[in-house]
């Protein structure tokens, strides 16, 4: 394939959102590349909410005569990061498009398409349609189908909330709780005072972690599990899609400490929650470098000039 020049890379993203883990994983993407000296978009794209999780996804067109650029308003970008939004309907030339598994086809029709798998496919129902020459990329063992992707590269960008820390309370009573992406199921712990927490923001919730004993978690892939540990809560996971903690742990590496996967975990929780916080600070640099990676497999792949590492 002839080298062309350099990529512009447009990530079809929802609105960010402070609550909603994928969002910041798009957003954060842009601002990594722009970082590494890559040229990168934010494409505000539409989104539906099937789960019934809090989120916001606001955005609208304004009406623009001939010639004029079609302008999006009210889409949420984060005063943290640096997330250009590309505000035209028109790809620029050269353009590699990143979508998640959420999105089914192409809708922006590029010619060169990287899909981010950050949850499994097919969940809820949602369509499959990815096309034979994507080249994919997994936010953790989890989220990837070897039999669509063929094995995909890892990509991942996580990134810890200041706002989670132990503050040292000794006076620890009650639970609390969220249910996620199992919003539609059974309650397994006792409910009783039981304080849903699904609706807090991040600092109200790290007030609540801090001050209760237990946390339980029904949604096995989100990372509030993470904070509640973090705040030195009990920070207990109904397991969902693996029999074991040490399957788990294998497919998200954040979850290898500091959490327990079932009621009868909760000793290893315990024992490993000190772990954690540098768990974490480490799968960040981790992350940085997972993004180089994708810079120099999306160029090779599409045919531009390699990076300048």
């Amino acid at each position: 394939m002839t080298s062309q020049p350099d990529p512009t890379y447009i990530v079809y993203a929802p609105p960010f959102d402070i609550d909603n883990g994928g969002s910041i994983f798009l957003h954060r993407l842009v601002h990594e590349l722009l970082a590494i000296g890559e040229q990168a978009f934010v494409y505000p794209g539409d989104f539906q909410n099937p789960l019934g999780i809090k989120a916001k996804i606001r955005h609208s067109w304004t009406k623009a005569t001939k010639g004029e650029k079609k302008q999006r308003k009210n889409f949420d970008t984060s005063p943290d990061l640096n997330t250009p939004v590309w505000d035209t309907d028109r790809l620029p030339e050269h353009a590699i498009v990143v979508y998640t598994e959420f999105i089914p086809g192409n809708p922006l029709g590029a010619e060169n398409v990287a899909r981010w798998l950050m949850f499994r496919t097919g969940y809820l129902g949602r369509p499959i349609e990815f096309s034979s020459d994507e080249v994919f990329f997994k936010a953790s063992d989890f989220s990837d189908d070897p039999s669509i992707s063929g094995g995909a590269q890892l990509l991942q960008l996580f990134w810890t909330n200041p706002c989670y820390r132990d503050l040292g309370e000794k006076d620890r009573s009650g639970s609390c709780y969220m249910m996620r992406k199992r919003a539609h199921e059974g309650i397994e712990h006792p409910i009783a005072e039981s304080l849903n927490v699904e609706e807090l923001s991040h600092e109200e919730l790290a007030k609540v972690f801090n001050r209760c004993e237990t946390f339980y978690c029904y949604d096995d892939a989100t990372m509030y599990s993470q904070y509640a540990a973090l705040c030195g809560c009990d920070s207990i996971v109904f397991p969902w899609h693996y029999e074991s903690r040490e399957e788990w742990a294998r497919a998200r590496p954040i979850a290898r400490n500091g959490v327990a996967y079932g009621v009868d975990d909760v000793e290893h929780a315990r024992q490993t929650r000190h772990l954690l916080a540098a768990d974490l600070k480490r799968l960040e640099a981790e992350g940085r470098e997972s993004v180089r990676a994708f810079v120099r497999t999306t160029r090779d792949r599409f045919g531009f000039r390699p990076a300048d590492d």
